[in-house]
């Protein structure tokens, strides 16, 4: 669908003996959840996957059946149709996952402080428990977004929430043994809080998976953006 065979062989190879394939993304792609399918199909060792969600959702998730819509009038997944982390495309994948064994989890964790270093430890820590349960033989297919699946420690600058001074532990930086992989749309759009665009790349890139640093970029075209058109909260009769 997306994944030449020659990514699908690289992929399986270098993930072959790892605890977790990692995924950053932008959110408010549609593409980020069938990549997700794809891998799973192809990569048969994944028998778990994780994405950004509040963990109390998890068991409604994990219903093979058609999920219930007074799941979408829930606050938080109202947010995450609007910040794009979930969409109905979102729901179709991972509704086939279920059917076909998949566990899924939910590892944002519901905490009171708004701290990003305790949210992404929290998120580390049910990644972390979860995965001690599991066979060696297995791995966690986990999605996040891309500050937090990097690995290695950094100060913010100022264009972020947090602005100068504050130095961010990411989720990414917990988990050993892991393939680190950033889904990189070449051009598109994305849906976060609104309709933005991806700046286009004219570089050609001679692979469609390639290293840079201790991360491996995923090149994909393009990217279509996610929508929140048919979630307007229904009247309550």
């Amino acid at each position: 669908m997306f994944l030449t065979n020659k990514t699908t062989t690289k992929l399986s190879k270098i993930s072959q003996d790892k605890d977790y394939l990692l995924l950053g993304e932008m959110h408010g792609v549609k593409e980020n959840a069938l990549l997700v399918e794809e891998l799973v199909d192809k990569i048969t060792s994944i028998k778990t996957v994780g994405f950004e969600y509040p963990n109390e959702i998890e068991s409604a998730l994990n219903q093979a059946s058609p999920f219930k819509k007074e799941l979408l009038d829930y606050p938080p997944v109202q947010t995450m149709l609007k910040d794009g982390r979930f969409s109905q495309t979102h729901m179709d994948v991972i509704s086939r996952l279920v059917k076909k064994g998949i566990k899924i989890i939910c590892f944002d964790p519901k905490i009171s402080s708004t701290d990003w270093n305790e949210r992404d430890k929290g998120m580390a820590k049910i990644v972390m428990s979860y995965r001690k349960k599991l066979n060696k033989n297995t791995k966690i297919l986990l999605i996040c977004g891309n500050m937090h699946s990097r690995i290695d420690e950094f100060d913010l600058d100022s264009s972020t929430e947090k602005g100068k001074n504050y130095h961010y532990r990411p989720f990414g930086s917990y988990l050993k043994n892991q393939i680190n992989i950033k889904f990189n749309y070449l051009s598109g759009q994305f849906y976060n809080f609104g309709l933005k665009k991806f700046p286009t790349d004219p570089e050609p890139h001679k692979n469609q998976l390639q290293k840079n640093n201790k991360q491996w970029l995923l090149n994909i075209k393009i990217a279509n953006p996610t929508r929140i058109d048919n979630y307007k909260k229904r009247p309550r009769h």
